[in-house]
């Protein structure tokens, strides 16, 4: 990943674009991290996410779940924020579906890659 692309990232997370910026992060986390600071983005999920917009709020919990379920030297840490802020703690699960609430949805997905 060049460094350019990068800033690129850091410029759509700001108000204007952060819908979008939220959505390239997750993807990024999932499927190609490298370059990213991991420990900044969560440090911006906790201080962020619980006033964040509905979709805002979405997506940064998307990016909270990724780095819990693809990084065990931060999945304590996401875990913590995931019940810190407790988004979607109280959401309507469906059968067969996993919860939004991010420490149900990282620990079901651990569990599965056992």
């Amino acid at each position: 990943m060049k460094s350019g692309d990068i800033r690129k990232i850091a410029k759509w997370l700001q108000k204007d674009h952060a819908l979008a910026g939220w959505g390239l992060t997750r993807d990024r986390i999932a499927k190609s991290p490298g370059g990213l600071d991991l420990d900044a983005l969560l440090d911006r999920i906790e201080a962020e996410m619980g006033e964040a917009p509905e979709l805002i709020k979405w997506y940064m919990n998307f990016c909270l779940a990724e780095v819990g379920i693809q990084f065990p030297k931060l999945r304590k840490r996401a875990l913590a924020i995931g019940k810190a802020i407790g988004a979607y703690s109280d959401y309507p699960e469906r059968k067969g579906c996993i919860s939004p609430y991010a420490p149900t949805w990282i620990n079901e997905m651990v569990s599965r890659q056992s």
